[in-house]
């Protein structure tokens, strides 16, 4: 069974907008970058008529110490894991560290700097989108001949002390412990505990 190092989450941080004008261009573009919502539904179908093919969609699963804690967005009344999109040319190890930069650092990082933070351990979860609502499949079925969007979930391995400043359109960072997970609505939110499962967690 593998083990997981703890590190600690340092005075997470909302970038907050620099004007009325930013404000309001959030606040337009917050329902696009949230699952479940009309906005993402329709950004995602844009996706799919423009390229011809499914979006590839990011997450990561973030663990902090000393207990293990989980790291996630509250922009509503319900949690998400942290996660973006890929762009159609961009490739998995750049799109990890764009979405990494632009989640946790409001963009103000290195390639360099992120390589000696966080380890992208390992892909813990993928789920498949059928169709433009928002039910998931953990495999690909048969009956469906073309998907709308695939999701990956990164387990990150910090190799130091975190602290982020968040983008501002994701209003809450929160902490929430692995017990607390079973009951939310978010089924990948949900299954999170058994995704982690065969890890052993120390902060030793």
């Amino acid at each position: 069974m593998p083990w997981f190092f703890l590190m600690e989450l340092i005075n997470p941080t909302n970038g907050n907008a620099n004007s009325r004008a930013q404000a309001n261009a959030n606040a337009k573009a917050i329902d696009a970058r949230i699952p479940r919502t009309r906005a993402y539904h329709k950004s995602l179908k844009e996706y799919n008529l423009k390229h011809n093919d499914y979006r590839r969609y990011i997450q990561f699963l973030v663990i902090v110490g000393p207990d293990p804690h989980v790291i996630l967005f509250k922009p509503n009344d319900q949690e998400m894991i942290p996660g973006g999109a890929l762009d159609a040319t961009e490739s998995e190890l750049d799109g990890l560290k764009r979405l990494w930069r632009e989640l946790f650092h409001a963009g103000s990082i290195s390639d360099h700097q992120i390589d000696d933070e966080v380890q992208f351990k390992d892909v813990v979860g993928q789920w498949y989108r059928p169709d433009l609502s928002d039910e998931l499949y953990p495999y690909r079925t048969k009956y469906v001949n073309s998907y709308k969007e695939h999701i990956k979930t990164y387990l990150v391995e910090l190799k130091k002390p975190l602290q982020i400043t968040y983008p501002h359109v994701f209003k809450n960072c929160i902490m929430i412990d692995l017990y607390d997970i079973y009951d939310k609505k978010d089924p990948v939110v949900s299954s999170i505990p058994l995704m982690l499962s065969r890890f052993c967690f120390t902060s030793d």
